[in-house]
C-alpha cells in the first residue's frame, strides 16, 4: 500500500486566495459535493490511534487498518485507488472510484465497517507483516519519526510516544495472534464517514448509515500531558542510511492554543522556505523545515535541518568532523529561531498562512482536489481529520497578527524545547567541508 501523508496536501494547491479568505467560513462538513468532479472519493475514520493502544498493545491499530484495507480491496475491485494510515488518535481508510460508481463506494463503506467478517490466515499474516514494516520504518529508517520518538522519550517518558522508536512496536505487532486482532476488531469504536466529488443526496443518506458513536467533534485524545524533560538528553544517534547529520529542535505543544499555533507554524514554514534550500529528500524523510500537524494531533512543534553530506577526502586533505557539521547545522536552526522570536508578523504573512490552511482542508481546495484521484484522497483525509478534531475555518480566520506573533514567540521561546541529532556512521577517508 502506498500511504499518502496528509501533510503534503497544502503543496498540491498553490493557487492564491484573495481577501475573501478572511470572510466568515462555513463550518466543515464531511460530505463535499463537487458536481463536475470525474471521481467520487470516500473515507471512513475510526477513533483509534497509536496513543489509544498505549504501551500494552503498541501498534495494534496499524494491524486493524491493514486487515480492513485488504478486505475492501478484495471485495471492491472497481476502486481506482485506496489506502489509509493511522496517527496518534485516528485510523483512516479512503477509496476513490469513478463518478458513476457510487454503488462501489457504498460497498467500500459497508465492507470497511463489517469488522465481524472472517479473516483468512494468509490475509492476516500479510496485514500483520505490512503493519510491522510501517512501524519498523518509523522506528529505524525515517529520520522525522525517529527524532519525534527521541523527543517523546525526553518529554513523555513511559507514554506510548516514548516507546515508538525503540523497536518494541514492530516486534509487538508480529506477536499479535489472529484471535487478538479479531477481538480488537469487534470492539465498538466511534467512526465517521465523508465524501468528496459526485456525491448526491441519496448517496449521503446511504453513507451516513455506516457511522457509529458520538459524532460531533472534537474526539478526545488519549495522550498524557508533557512533563518536565528528563535531566539528560539522548546523545546523537547513528543512522546507517544517512550521509549527513540531521539536527532538530522540538517543543511540546501542550497549553498552546491550537488555531493561533497553526497559523504561527505556517508563517514559520514560509520564513524557513525563504531562508533555506533543501539538501536531500527531506520530504520523503518526513523532515519539514518547520513541522507541526494539527490534523494528525502531533505532540511537538519541530524545526529540522539536514547538514551537508560527508564526502571522500583527497590524500592528505584535512576536513571537518561530524561534530563540526552538527554545530554548523544547529547554528542555522538557532538563527531561524532567533528570527521567529524577534521579527514581527506582517499582514501579508498572516494572509498567506490563513489562505494556505484554508486550501488544505477548507472549501477553497475542494474543487481543485476533486479533479484528480490522489489529490482527492489527500484532501478528503485532511477534511475528515479536521472534522473529528473540531477544527473550524472561522477559528483560523479569526487569528490576528498580534495573536499569531505572540503564539509564535511562545512556541519557539528560548529554553522551551530540546535538541535531538542523528548522525551518519563514520567512514574511513570521508569528512565534511569546513563551513
Amino acid at each position: 500500500m502506498r500511504l499518502i501523508p496528509v501533510r503534503v496536501a497544502g503543496a498540491l494547491f498553490a493557487a492564491a486566495v484573495g481577501a475573501q479568505s478572511h470572510a466568515q467560513a462555513p463550518a466543515l462538513a464531511p460530505f463535499v459535493p463537487v458536481d463536475t468532479a470525474p471521481t467520487l472519493a470516500v473515507a471512513m475514520v475510526w477513533q483509534h490511534g497509536l496513543d489509544d493502544d498505549g504501551a500494552t498493545q503498541p501498534g495494534l491499530c496499524r494491524v486493524l487498518l491493514q486487515c480492513r484495507l485488504r478486505r475492501v480491496r478484495a471485495a471492491v475491485p472497481e476502486l481506482l485507488a485506496s489506502g489509509g494510515d493511522v496517527d496518534a488518535s485516528t485510523s483512516l481508510l479512503w477509496a476513490v472510484c469513478d463518478r458513476s460508481a457510487a454503488e462501489a463506494a457504498l460497498r467500500f463503506l459497508q465492507v470497511a465497517a463489517d469488522d465481524s467478517a472472517a479473516i483468512a490466515a494468509d490475509e492476516f499474516a500479510m496485514a500483520r507483516a505490512r503493519a510491522s514494516l510501517v512501524a519498523d520504518d518509523e522506528a529505524f529508517v525515517l529520520p522525522g519519526p525517529m527524532l519525534q520518538a527521541s523527543a517523546g522519550r525526553e518529554w513523555f517518558p513511559g507514554a506510548p510516544l516514548a516507546t515508538r522508536g525503540d523497536g518494541r512496536e514492530p516486534a509487538a505487532i508480529l506477536g499479535y495472534s489472529l484471535a487478538d486482532v479479531q477481538a480488537a476488531l469487534l470492539r465498538e469504536r466511534p467512526r465517521r464517514v465523508g465524501a468528496l466529488g459526485a456525491c448526491a443526496a441519496t448517496f449521503v443518506r446511504a453513507a451516513t448509515a455506516f457511522e457509529r458513536g458520538d459524532l460531533p467533534g472534537p474526539w478526545p485524545s488519549a495522550r498524557v500531558s508533557a512533563g518536565p524533560p528528563v535531566a539528560t538528553a539522548e546523545p546523537p544517534r547513528e543512522h546507517a542510511r544517512l550521509d549527513g547529520p540531521v539536527v532538530a529542535w522540538l517543543r511540546p505543544v501542550d497549553g498552546v492554543e491550537r488555531a493561533p499555533l497553526a497559523v504561527a507554524v505556517q508563517i514559520a514554514r514560509a520564513r524557513a522556505d525563504r531562508r533555506w534550500k533543501p539538501r536531500a529528500a527531506e520530504g520523503a524523510a518526513r523532515l519539514p523545515f518547520v513541522g507541526w500537524d494539527w490534523l494528525r494531533d502531533e505532540p511537538f512543534v519541530a524545526v529540522h535541518r539536514r547538514g551537508f553530506d560527508q564526502r571522500r577526502l583527497l590524500p592528505g586533505e584535512r576536513a571537518a568532523d561530524v561534530a563540526a557539521e552538527v554545530a554548523a547545522t544547529r547554528a542555522e536552526i538557532e538563527a531561524l529561531l532567533a528570527d521567529l522570536r524577534q521579527a514581527p508578523v506582517r499582514a501579508d504573512e498572516l494572509a498567506a498562512a490563513v489562505a494556505a490552511l484554508a486550501r488544505t482542508f477548507g472549501h477553497e481546495g475542494a474543487a481543485v482536489a476533486a479533479g484528480e484521484p490522489r489529490a482527492a484522497a489527500v484532501w478528503l483525509a485532511a477534511r475528515m481529520r479536521a472534522v473529528v478534531r473540531g477544527i473550524e475555518p472561522a477559528g483560523i480566520q479569526a487569528v490576528t497578527a498580534a495573536a499569531a506573533e505572540a503564539t509564535l514567540r511562545t512556541a519557539v521561546a528560548s529554553g522551551a524545547g530540546s535538541w535531538h541529532v542523528l548522525i551518519p556512521r563514520s567512514r574511513e577517508g570521508y569528512g565534511f567541508d569546513r563551513r
